[in-house]
């Protein structure tokens, strides 16, 4: 069972957000669980990660964290939907499945390069088409995000 006084400082932990939280954690850490981690994320709950990081962040210079709402890079079928569509144009009419229909996925002979090439004959200019890399990746759904 928690004490009350632990659970005071739970609730004051949670009135901030991100940088601040970290280094009000780190310091219960330091003050009350003799700087041990472990000690703190079992009386309070907290993750050993985030007091780690939280300790680092309170012995460094204070850092402008930039932080944009819904930040990042689009994916290519977000920003531009018809060159999904004229992809799927030109690579659609040459796709065939598996020959001994283990699967449901189509196949095709084109590559990466060629698609490219055709996508810059409908009118695509260098710097609306996506880099071969890109296009040779495609759709895989057993692909592991980076």
């Amino acid at each position: 069972m928690k004490k009350p006084g632990y659970v005071r400082l739970v609730l004051a932990a949670k009135q901030v957000n991100g940088r601040q939280k970290r280094i009000f954690i780190a310091a219960v850490c330091e003050k009350l669980c003799d700087g041990s981690a472990r000690k703190t994320e079992e009386r309070f709950g907290w993750g050993r990660e985030a007091i780690a990081k939280g300790m680092l962040e309170r012995n460094s210079e204070p850092e402008e964290e930039v932080r944009l709402p819904r930040g990042g890079v689009k994916p290519g079928e977000v920003r531009n939907p018809q060159l999904v569509i004229d992809i799927r144009l030109i690579v659609e009419p040459h796709a065939h499945s598996d020959l001994e229909l283990k699967s449901t996925r189509l196949y095709t002979n084109f590559s990466a390069a060629e698609v490219r090439g055709a996508l810059s004959n409908m009118g695509y200019t260098n710097d609306r088409l996506p880099s071969e890399r890109t296009l040779s990746r495609g759709k895989n759904p057993n692909r592991q995000p980076r």
